[in-house]
């Protein structure tokens, strides 16, 4: 806890991945945090803040993410064109081009690493401080299958996926408690 701002892991098992779709809170976690909260004294389901996704295992596709805050956004542009009095709908509306922005900013703010083998990744979960303290907006890191490379490693080294969890754990916990000094 650093300046009131906790860290709560999430923890979503391999139930929750079917057919290369991840389940939709992860979707909806993300578009939350990543869209505004007020565009034009109109306000949106969201928070404004970044997002930094780890991506070991490729399962999450961005255009699953631009596509739902697109909806989101239409669905918020329509509430208020309802709102509106018919003689202002023309000139007060959110455009599409004004909807286009704003999910184009939202998709901004997430920060998506690839990795692509064990190294990068515990180099990704080392530095992970660094990118906290470069962004002080991300409010939300997901990690994504942190036992992605633990056959990889289990093979080229010996370590059991228990020490490697361990020492994947170690890791993160490291560099947060680092983050927060």
């Amino acid at each position: 806890d650093k300046d009131g701002i906790n860290f709560l892991p999430v923890i979503i098992d391999r139930e929750s991945v079917t057919d290369g779709v991840v389940l939709p809170h992860l979707v909806d976690m993300i578009c939350t945090t990543v869209l505004p909260s007020q565009t034009r004294d109109i306000k949106f389901p969201g928070h404004g803040q970044s997002v930094l996704f780890i991506d070991t295992d490729h399962k999450l596709k961005t255009d699953d993410i631009s596509t739902e805050l697109g909806d989101r956004v239409s669905k918020v542009a329509q509430e208020y064109f309802r709102t509106l009095p018919k003689k202002d709908r023309a000139t007060m509306r959110i455009t599409s081009k004004e909807q286009f922005q704003i999910v184009r900013k939202a998709m901004e703010r997430i920060i998506v690493l690839e990795v692509f083998n064990p190294l990068s990744f515990e180099l990704a979960i080392a530095g992970l401080h660094r990118m906290l303290k470069m962004d002080s907006n991300i409010s939300l890191v997901i990690i994504s299958s942190i036992n992605t490379f633990f056959h990889q490693v289990t093979q080229e080294t010996g370590v059991h996926s228990l020490s490697y969890l361990r020492k994947l754990l170690g890791l993160l916990a490291d560099s947060c408690s680092t983050w927060t000094n």
